[in-house]
């Protein structure tokens, strides 16, 4: 049971047998937990309320059968073409779409991402912003930029060779493809992998464990690790909303993204 929860596509609840430990669950099935506007508002709020409110330890996860499936492109497009056109004004828009999530690495609060299904482009940046990782042995992991035609975004570029080396992010970043929770489990990419009947339950139980420790040293360590983890994200970020914007231009980026609303394989042509 839960002492305290919300409604809406991020859905915010306080176990009581955890105390000190809040869950945030995006909960937008019929857009498979995609980061929409509202999906991104609520996010940005829970996360803020999270940081202040007393919560010692947070965990992320997505309803039913997805974590999340990456940003809206729907979403994508409204904030472009309300940006002017502009490749500055793009990547601001940009980074204003991501900023709520990859928020998760500033706040003082130990995070834990419950990988429950798909985590793709975006999805697998909000988890790649947790500080620990569990999913089903059968969750999907991937970072399908380079099949859409644009670049990748959320921090990605850093995150996931800081997670499991240059080389395997290359791989996962040129092709595309997607990792199952064991395959991601043998990188390092997630902790462990747990069975879905079971992976809510453990992962509020490891954010109990984490919560019950000395919240001051807790705090105090994931400032301490971040200062060297995250080391020239903020550049980062600017340099692949660079990227984004000028490739959201181009006719692949049209192409790709026009393939998967249509949902048929698209024809690149290098432009």
């Amino acid at each position: 049971m839960s002492s305290a929860a919300s409604e809406g596509t991020v859905r915010v609840s306080r176990p009581d047998a955890h105390p000190g430990v809040t869950c945030l669950t995006i909960d937008d099935l019929p857009n498979k937990n995609a980061m929409g506007q509202a999906v991104l508002e609520q996010f940005r709020d829970a996360v803020a309320t999270a940081g202040s409110d007393g919560t010692r330890a947070l965990v992320v996860t997505g309803s039913g059968r997805y974590f999340c499936s990456g940003a809206d492109l729907r979403s994508i497009a409204d904030a472009v073409r309300g940006a002017g056109g502009t490749p500055p004004a793009i990547r601001e828009a940009l980074r204003e779409i991501y900023r709520p999530f990859i928020s998760l690495t500033e706040i003082g609060v130990p995070t834990i991402a419950a990988i429950n299904g798909p985590a793709i482009g975006g999805g697998l940046g909000l988890a790649l912003a947790c500080d620990i990782r569990l999913a089903t042995p059968e969750a999907k992991l991937a970072a399908p930029f380079a099949k859409l035609g644009i670049h990748p975004g959320m921090g990605i570029s850093l995150l996931l060779p800081r997670a499991i080396g240059h080389q395997r992010a290359l791989e996962m970043l040129y092709t595309g493809r997607s990792v199952t929770g064991t395959e991601a489990a043998a990188s390092g990419l997630i902790l462990r992998t747990i069975p879905a009947e079971t992976l809510a339950a453990e992962a509020l139980a490891l954010a109990g464990e984490i919560a019950a420790a000395a919240p001051l040293v807790t705090k105090a360590v994931k400032r301490t690790v971040a200062r060297s983890a995250w080391e020239g994200l903020d550049a980062m970020l600017d340099l692949e909303a660079a990227g984004q914007a000028l490739l959201w231009e181009t006719e692949d980026g049209a192409e790709g993204i026009r393939a998967f609303l249509e949902r048929r394989p698209p024809r690149f042509q290098g432009r």
